[in-house]
């Protein structure tokens, strides 16, 4: 009796099984893009000077950038309208200038994205940040951001929380932003 169950129960589990492989991620290609200079080549960083920030406020900075990502698609293969899907997997920030300087001057960093036909979106946050000249941001998971990407370019803005400041002292934070790209397959 036994038997007779678990031969009929196996034929149907590698059916289903069969049926979900057919569809799906199969036909998509996951690539990983680290984007950390803007459509020129130019670094991306975000500059302002100390005496236009008060402490304990949000301000935003713009990195007056335009990112892209056709030569990363087109490199290998692809192209904006293969794109499926899109979520920021990290983000860092780097201290630039003044050189001494720590990233611990920030109580809290957001990264959002702009792009033309899209609404302003927060990609990433961090309320903590150590004694050190770069430092990670979280990302907010599940945000899929292709209608950025899909864009002929798209921008950073970062918003920060200044604990203190050095004053007349201008300050520049680089970002690193890495992409996780769900493409079409060929």
């Amino acid at each position: 009796m036994r038997t007779r169950l678990i031969l009929p129960t196996l034929f149907l589990a590698v059916l289903l099984a069969g049926c979900d492989s057919t569809t799906g991620p199969d036909d998509l290609v996951v690539l990983t893009a680290e984007v950390s200079a803007d459509g020129d080549g130019n670094p991306i960083r975000f500059t302002f000077d100390s005496d236009d920030l008060q402490t304990g406020r949000l301000a935003d900075i713009l990195c007056s950038c335009s990112l892209e990502i056709d030569e990363f698609l087109e490199s290998r293969g692809f192209t904006r309208t293969d794109l499926v899907s899109a979520n920021v997997e990290s983000v860092r920030l780097r201290m630039l200038f003044p050189i001494q300087e720590r990233l611990d001057f920030l109580d809290r960093a957001i990264l959002k994205l702009r792009a033309s036909g899209n609404s302003v979106t927060e990609v990433a946050e961090q309320d903590t940040f150590p004694e050190a000249a770069e430092a990670p941001m979280t990302p907010r998971p599940g945000r899929d951001v292709a209608g950025f990407v899909a864009q002929d370019s798209f921008e950073p803005l970062l918003q920060i929380d200044p604990s203190r400041l050095i004053a007349g002292r201008e300050y520049e934070i680089g970002l690193v932003l890495t992409l996780r790209l769900e493409l079409e397959g060929l």
